[in-house]
């Protein structure tokens, strides 16, 4: 079996705040950054992928 069995396409929203450019030649401009959301640790990666893949531990 492979790892890539049962593999779905996900979605995913992505969140942005918008900063007016301190670049000169766009000072009337707005620049955007995404807003991070949590971080998984790799433990935490792990562990969730030993849940969707009991076979492999």
């Amino acid at each position: 079996m492979s790892v890539l069995d049962g593999v779905k396409q996900v979605l995913h929203r992505v969140r942005v705040k918008f900063y007016p450019s301190n670049l000169p030649e766009n000072e009337s401009k707005l620049i955007a950054r995404t807003v991070n959301e949590k971080t998984l640790t790799t433990a935490e990666v792990c562990i969730k992928l030993k849940r969707l893949y009991p076979q492999f531990e």
